[in-house]
């Protein structure tokens, strides 16, 4: 029997903290079961309790590192993203939201 994996450990933190985060009664996440090596979940939009038919798709990538932004730029480093994860976004129709998030931040709301 094989020891889940940290990186495994990770993701499944950040994936749980993203859909807190984002609990409101006009977006839904649905999240994508199972081990998957791509698309984490769905993400729908609602408006009074309607649907708007506005769907993406959630690829999240957690770390327990500190995210800091480039030092001449506010954009930051996302080592997790490989070239394979963005040609697999490039061939979907739906867009691709990467959510990169730190397990350890705290959050306000």
């Amino acid at each position: 029997m094989r020891a889940r994996s940290t990186s495994h450990h990770i993701e499944e933190k950040a994936e749980k903290k993203f859909g807190y985060l984002i609990s409101d009664e006009n977006i839904v996440y649905r999240n994508i079961t199972g081990r998957d090596y791509g698309i984490d979940g769905i993400l729908e939009l609602f408006e009074d309790g309607n649907p708007t038919g506005r769907i993406a798709f959630i690829q999240i990538k957690g770390t327990a590192n500190k995210i800091v932004p480039l030092k001449k730029s506010p954009e930051v480093s996302c080592n997790n993203v490989t070239r394979s994860n963005l040609m697999y976004a490039k061939q979907k129709n739906i867009p691709i939201i990467l959510i990169y998030l730190n397990i350890n931040d705290e959050f306000f709301y």
